[in-house]
């Protein structure tokens, strides 16, 4: 056996010290000045490399795997969030490029309303109308972000995949109100589905995975009745470590692969599932955000205590 001398031992000092913006640091990347941005507390970046670096991220995502076709129609899932904000900038940033590194698809986008779901966590009539407003306003934005950029973009509503009938989702167009639409893609017997669905959930991490199953659901069937076979969805690196650990926490390890891969192909509707940002963090996305001055709504739970689920503790 090996023996140890403690009287030998010495403190083991960090190779790499914290940096900070706006100290004298230089870009890693291009050794100039100044740093907007540092990743992991030690690489500096300025701002024309730091634009770079996760544009190169997203892209070398996609182009890697090569299983998006060149001019394939894909429909894109937006939220106004963090991430779909930036996949919606991304895309919209490689699609008008000029030079042979252009992303060459077509692309369409697609928001599901979650007021239903989240107004059934809340409890008394004026935190349900505020809830229900404030999700208005949110489906209202991402919509009109999406307009502005010159792209078609559709609405739909959680509870509109438990319609034994058919419903599409309905297109947004320059003037279009969301209030207007959601009444034409719900109806109050279709709320009441859900909210006794959520009801008879036990826990709080039953209905976040009732709600995140129904999400699946409502895209993947949506993007296949409008006639789309791909779909984008704007699932982070942040968020892929969140679903593995979840997913293991609650006993589903076997299903993580569906949930985490670059794609996923629906057994149901044969829709395609594309994760283009799993290898981008969410701190990357906010960097990303806050230099580009992009806005995006802050992420609302489905349940009344976040911590009372394992999905929202581990966010």
């Amino acid at each position: 056996m090996c023996s140890v001398n403690t009287d030998s031992l010495q403190e083991m000092i960090p190779i790499t010290t914290e940096i900070f913006p706006g100290t004298s640091a230089t870009c890693r990347k291009c050794g100039g000045t100044p740093v907007e941005v540092v990743l992991r507390k030690t690489d500096p970046y300025c701002r024309a490399c730091f634009l770079t670096y996760v544009t190169h991220k997203f892209r070398s995502c996609i182009g890697k795997h090569k299983l998006v076709p060149v001019g394939a129609e894909v429909l894109v899932c937006t939220s106004g969030g963090l991430a779909s904000s930036a996949l919606l900038h991304l895309v919209h940033e490689g699609v008008t490029l000029t030079s042979l590194k252009k992303l060459r698809v077509q692309p369409a986008f697609l928001h599901v309303d979650e007021r239903c779901a989240s107004a059934f966590s809340r409890q008394g009539e004026n935190a349900e109308q505020s809830s229900s407003s404030s999700f208005a306003g949110d489906a209202e934005y991402a919509c009109r972000a999406v307009v502005q950029l010159g792209y078609p973009c559709y609405y739909t509503t959680l509870e509109a995949i438990l319609s034994p009938v058919p419903i599409a989702p309905l297109l947004y167009k320059r003037g279009s109100s969301v209030e207007v639409l959601h009444q034409q893609s719900t109806s109050a017997v279709l709320q009441r589905h859900l909210q006794q669905l959520l009801t008879d959930c036990s826990s709080s991490t039953a209905r976040e995975s009732v709600v995140r199953v129904l999400l699946q659901r409502s895209l993947a069937v949506s993007c296949s009745r409008l006639g789309y076979t791909r779909l984008f969805a704007g699932h982070s690196a942040t968020q892929v470590a969140v679903t593995i650990l979840s997913d293991v926490a609650e006993g589903r390890g076997a299903h993580t692969a569906q949930h985490v891969n670059f794609r996923h192909v629906d057994s149901d509707s044969g829709v395609e599932v594309f994760r283009p940002l799993r290898e981008v963090l969410e701190d990357e996305l906010l960097h990303y955000l806050t230099i580009n001055d992009i806005p995006y709504t802050r992420q609302k739970h489905t349940v009344r205590q976040p911590l009372w689920s394992i999905l929202c503790l581990l966010l």
